[in-house]
């Protein structure tokens, strides 16, 4: 085994089986359910209806189809391209959440995604909002850990790929933004 192998299972036993509580599994279940992600940007998106905050609504846009294409990427492309098993599937682990997920693991989907929607995100946000998402984020990559499903460098892939489809996605459409509404600008002045 490699030393980036050894790494890997080291500091994964150390998160999934070191300081492990009923509580602080109840809280990796929260922060990797899907269900949970949604409730916060459906709020954030009625928040920004009742508010009229249309660069919310934009940031949200962005951020999702940034999410879509990560995901999609990762699931479709990568995974099978890598083939690396989850933990779970090679041996036998702590599973809180009582299942182990799909065959592959490589990159992590939840990390990827929530660096996805972090990066676009961060194009519109404050700098302490944008450190808030980044905590929840990184804290949703220990949570894949915890739960027996992912390998650090699943994770560390997953925010990789996230960060750059994030960011490369949500330049180009803001870019093609600011073109076409400087086109229909001048379009209008002619």
């Amino acid at each position: 085994m490699n030393t980036l192998a050894q790494w890997d299972w080291l500091l994964f036993d150390r998160v999934n089986q070191g300081r492990v509580t009923s509580g602080l599994d109840q809280v990796a279940i929260l922060l990797s359910s899907n269900l949970t992600w949604w409730i916060v940007v459906g709020l954030v998106f009625v928040g920004s209806v009742l508010l009229r905050k249309t660069r919310w609504m934009k940031a949200l846009l962005i951020a999702g189809l940034c999410l879509g294409a990560t995901d999609a990427l990762n699931t479709y492309a990568l995974k099978p391209a890598f083939g690396r098993l989850r933990p779970c599937h090679q041996k036998t682990v702590r599973l809180p959440a009582g299942n182990c997920g799909s065959q592959f693991g490589m990159p992590s989907n939840h990390a990827g995604n929530g660096a996805a929607f972090l990066v676009a995100l961060g194009f519109f946000l404050t700098p302490i909002s944008a450190l808030m998402v980044a905590i929840a984020v990184v804290a949703v990559g220990w949570s894949r850990i915890y739960l027996g499903v992912h390998f650090p460098t699943d994770v560390l892939a997953g925010f990789l790929v996230g960060g750059v489809v994030g960011w490369t996605m949500t330049w180009i459409l803001i870019k093609t933004g600011s073109y076409i509404s400087n086109r229909r600008k001048n379009a209008a002045a002619h």
